[in-house]
Formats: C-alpha cells, sequence, structure tokens
C-alpha cells in the first residue's frame, strides 16, 4: 500500500532492475462530474503495489516511470487510463504494451482482460467490481484484491502473445498502435450544451419540447457540477 511519498520512492527503486511492469488505474467516472485517478495498481517481479493518489502527496514518480523509455509499461485496453493521466497530471508514455490491442491483433474477438486470462492461463477474474466507488476510503478487502488481479498476470499473457505475433508477422501492427497510444496529447473536454442532441429520442421531441430538453441538458450539468456528482445521476 503506497500512501506517501517516501513509500512512493521505495516502489520506484524496487522496479530499478526492471525491464517491464504492469500498470492499471481505478477511476471514479460514475460518481463524481469530472472522473479521477483513485487508485494506480503496479505489478513486477512477482510484488504489487497499491498506490492512494487520493492521499495527497506527489505521485510524480509515477509520472517518471510512464515516460521511462528503458521500462516496458504493460496495459491491457491502457487508452482510457492514457487519458486520464493526461489530464489530470499531464503525464506522457513512452516505451508501452497494451495486451489488450495485442489480443485483437491476434484475432480476438473477445480480448477483454477476463475473458483472454479464462482462456489463455484458465483462471476466472471476478470483474463485478468495475463499477466500484474507488473513491471512498477505505477500501474493502475485496476492492484491494481485485485490483491487485488486474495487473498480475499482465507480464505472462506478453509473453505468450508475442511469439504468436512474431511467427504472423503481426509485430509491426501491434507496434503502430502503440506509437498512436504513447501519442496521445488531451486536455479536459468542455461541456458542449448541443449535447442534448444525444440524448435517447432528443430528436423525435417537438421543436418547444427540444427547447426545453436543450434548457434541462444544461441546467442538469451546471447542478452536477456544483455537486460533483456524474451527470447520469442527476434526474
Amino acid at each position: 500500500w503506497v500512501d506517501s511519498v517516501d513509500a512512493l520512492e521505495a516502489l520506484y527503486e524496487g522496479l530499478a532492475d526492471v525491464d517491464e511492469g504492469a500498470i492499471d488505474t481505478e477511476a471514479d467516472s460514475f460518481y463524481s462530474y469530472r472522473e479521477k485517478i483513485c487508485l494506480i495498481q503496479v505489478s513486477a517481479k512477482g510484488k504489487d503495489w497499491l498506490v492512494d493518489p487520493l492521499a495527497g502527496f506527489s505521485i510524480d514518480k509515477i509520472g517518471e516511470l510512464l515516460a521511462d523509455p528503458s521500462k516496458c509499461k504493460l496495459f491491457h485496453d491502457g487508452e482510457y487510463d492514457f487519458l486520464l493521466f493526461q489530464r489530470q497530471y499531464g503525464f506522457v508514455m513512452e516505451n508501452i504494451y497494451d495486451t489488450r490491442a495485442a489480443e485483437a491483433t491476434l484475432g480476438s474477438e473477445a480480448p477483454g482482460l477476463g475473458t483472454v486470462i479464462a482462456e489463455r492461463f484458465g483462471i476466472e477474474l471476478d470483474k463485478s467490481l468495475q463499477r466500484s466507488d474507488w473513491g471512498k476510503r477505505p477500501l474493502s478487502e475485496k476492492q484491494i484484491a481485485y485490483a491487485r488481479l488486474d495487473t498480475r498476470f499482465l507480464s505472462e499473457l506478453r509473453s505468450a502473445q508475442v511469439p504468436e505475433l512474431e511467427r504472423r508477422g503481426l509485430l509491426p501492427v501491434l507496434e503502430g498502435e502503440h506509437r498512436r497510444l504513447e501519442a496521445i496529447r488531451t486536455t479536459w473536454p468542455e461541456f458542449n450544451p448541443e449535447g442534448w442532441g444525444k440524448l435517447k429520442g432528443a430528436r423525435t421531441l417537438s421543436t418547444q419540447d427540444r427547447c426545453a430538453a436543450r434548457e434541462l441538458f444544461i441546467v442538469r450539468d451546471g447542478i452536477a457540477r456544483e455537486r460533483d456528482q456524474a451527470c447520469f445521476r442527476i434526474f
């Protein structure tokens, strides 16, 4: 459990001699107006670290790790993680490997982590806490176990995938996707008052009701922002 600068420094030093490590995040997009990273999981050398960015200390060492080209960072479907790291901290990525992108490149029609781990290693992952409130403290034992397993098997998964990719000549395809992900640069999206048109059934409303829907859409966003709640929770 990493909840201080000293503990994070120890984690960073513990990874000094490793070539790769697995990383994942848990956010609170189902609960907060503007989602934030609530937990960062790191696995390497048979060890797991859970970094608590809500504990009020600098996580710049995580940024240094992500940007270190000498270490391969393993993610599974990491694009959302990259967006959050960029928006919240301005962190950039160098030398990544995405096991979901690799599985999709190999032709898998169901490259989700739970399915892939079950098919390749016969291990069933409990994904029931995917929408858990990760912003609450303390985390439950079930949440902690769930979080650790999200990164635990990525190194083994990569070791199984790379020979297949090389044999089928697909490694350059995957590397192209990795370069795209590493190049992501983004900021927080601005509220679009015209987004009401994406509401289910909005386009079938009368002209007057469309105007009302637009105004309600704007009011809802204001309430959600003030309460720091996800918009869909405001009815």
